[in-house]
């Protein structure tokens, strides 16, 4: 584990992230959709498996959770294993997975892809796993919106079992490549102040537009049903919105 502090204390940096509202969303548009039953859902990047766990407890629901990072995906397979889930299965890779009715990659997962090559490859692979008319979900970073107005730093502390923890996280956008670059930089306190441990980590994220994310979606055989505001699939996106999410269809 290289980054031992950012992944021991992933979940607490992300504390305030509403998970089940967002799967409760998710879940409430599909069965809106005429997609019924929802029995198979691919997750792609599960991180911890906070997503995964609120999707697991869907009622005949089987979810194949899939992350590139091996640690995380121990991470969440430990939490799946306390909430005594058997419905989900963690995979480093969906190649064998079909039939899928539903796929979600939530938490600006398409911004980890970084060439054009890898995002025309990652919708091709999901329309392969997709059965006919099965759903695509995913939210990301809107790359006109965040050229535009580029993410900023900040530092935030939070105490921990009488330690602090202390996060700095610093930012540099890269226009040509059209890259942000995430550095965290974090710092383990013991009561007294003295220093524990200190830890950095970094993340690269591409600034994908609307219209490259739409282009490739077509080459890979959807239908784009909706761009909207994340999570409020009534409520349509527009440029100037620094996050967005995409409802696509299988064709």
């Amino acid at each position: 584990m290289d980054s031992p502090l950012f992944y021991k204390y992933y979940d607490t940096l992300f504390a305030t992230k509403d998970y089940a509202g967002e799967v409760a969303s998710v879940l409430e548009f599909c069965h809106n959709y005429p997609l019924q039953p929802l029995e198979n859902v691919l997750e792609l990047g599960c991180g911890t498996g906070n997503h995964t766990l609120e999707l697991a407890k869907e009622s005949g629901i089987r979810v194949i959770a899939v992350d590139t990072d091996e640690a995380m995906l121990a991470l969440a397979a430990e939490k799946a294993a306390a909430a005594r889930k058997t419905n989900i299965t963690f995979a480093a890779g969906c190649q064998a997975v079909r039939n899928v009715d539903l796929c979600v990659a939530l938490f600006n997962v398409v911004n980890y892809l970084c060439s054009d090559e890898q995002l025309h490859q990652f919708f091709a692979g999901i329309a392969a796993s997709l059965r006919s008319q099965g759903l695509l979900i995913f939210d990301c970073w809107n790359g006109t919106a965040a050229l535009q107005d580029p993410p900023g730093a900040k530092s935030y502390e939070q105490q921990i079992d009488g330690q602090k923890l202390s996060c700095h996280l610093t930012t540099r956008t890269d226009y040509v490549r059209e890259l942000a670059m995430l550095d965290y930089s974090l710092e383990l306190f013991a009561k007294s102040g003295k220093l524990i441990e200190s830890d950095h980590y970094r993340i690269e994220h591409r600034l994908w537009t609307p219209a490259r994310i739409k282009s490739a979606l077509k080459e890979g055989g959807f239908d784009l049903l909706t761009v909207c505001i994340p999570f409020k699939f009534d409520i349509a996106a527009t440029d100037a919105d620094w996050k967005i999410m995409f409802a696509c269809r299988k064709i």
